[in-house]
């Protein structure tokens, strides 16, 4: 495992050109954000979790995170920085739409 070159744990299958069908009235009637395919039992990916378990994938490249309860913070930002060289992309860490995180 340690010549992996891309990790892609998140999914983003969604039709955008249908967009409706991912925005739903809430009690209030304002429009809230509706992703059945949001992986909430998944890893967490933070450092606190064991994310170091992963330091030996020298060769990864891409991490593919979208669509998760993942809690990749600053700390693990840094960490992949120093652990994964060559490491080019982070997917996902924008949750804008997602209720149940913040903003990393």
């Amino acid at each position: 495992m340690t010549d992996l070159e891309e990790l892609l744990l998140g999914h983003d299958d969604r039709d955008w050109g249908f967009k409706e069908m991912y925005w739903t009235p809430d009690f209030n009637g304002d429009n809230r954000y509706n992703d059945d395919k949001f992986q909430l039992n998944c890893l967490e990916m933070s450092l606190e979790s064991g994310l170091s378990a992963l330091e030996g994938l020298k060769k990864l490249r891409v991490l593919d995170v979208r669509r998760m309860a993942h809690r990749v913070g600053v700390q693990e930002l840094d960490w992949m920085q120093e652990n994964w060289p060559r490491l080019e992309a982070v997917r996902g860490l924008i949750r804008r739409y997602y209720p149940y995180q913040t903003e990393v």
